[in-house]
Formats: structure tokens, sequence, C-alpha cells
């Protein structure tokens, strides 16, 4: 088991382990013929965090606050200067794998009726 706190860089760590992540003048790996690994893969666009949560439904703030809760977005967004109305940058930039992955859930799924 991998922990951390966000943006601590466990992903960077398992993929390093898999030889997916070049470390200047290091040398790491493992020793397996085969390895299993599902990465965090998000598409996030480079719109408003809120925007990414919400796609393009309608937005109900208090159901929105009910996925940040769920989500445990609530105090990634305090720590993001600009918050939910930060950019997400090209990809998500601005995120850790796990925030991406928290965002981009959520716009999955209806935020509005």
């Amino acid at each position: 088991m991998v922990v951390g706190p966000v943006g601590s860089g466990k992903t960077t760590l398992l993929r390093a382990l898999l030889g997916e992540v070049h470390m200047n003048g290091t040398a790491i790996g493992i020793d397996q013929t085969s390895a299993g690994y599902c990465d965090q893969v998000s598409w996030l666009r480079n719109i408003s965090i809120r925007d990414n949560i919400i796609g393009p439904a309608r937005f109900d703030e208090a159901w929105y606050d009910t996925v940040l809760s769920c989500c445990l977005l609530q105090e990634d967004l305090r720590e993001i200067s600009g918050g939910d109305t930060a950019l997400a940058g090209s990809g998500g930039a601005i995120l850790s794998g796990g925030q991406k992955q928290r965002v981009v859930r959520p716009s999955t799924a209806h935020i509005s009726d």
C-alpha cells in the first residue's frame, strides 16, 4: 500500500517502478516479468474546476455542495488559488492525479436535471 498526502508523488513512484517515468540520473525498477497497474486516467478541459464538475448540467448550488462533500473536494478547493473558479489547466495540470479523479467522476453524473 502506498499512502501519502495529495500531490506527494504516490502515482509518480508507482510509475517510476514500472519504468514509465524517467528519473533524472536514478535507476529504479522492479525485477518482474509482468506487473499490473491501473493508472489514473482523467480528461479535463481547460475551463474552471466548477465547469469541469457540472459539465453541461444546469448549476444547482445545493446539489453541487453535496457533490463536493461526497468527493471530499472542499479542502482541496480551499487550498487552490481561486477555488473552484480556477482554471483546471491543460488536462487538469493544476490538480494531482487523485484530485483529477474526484473532479472528473462527478462530471459523468447529472448534477441537476
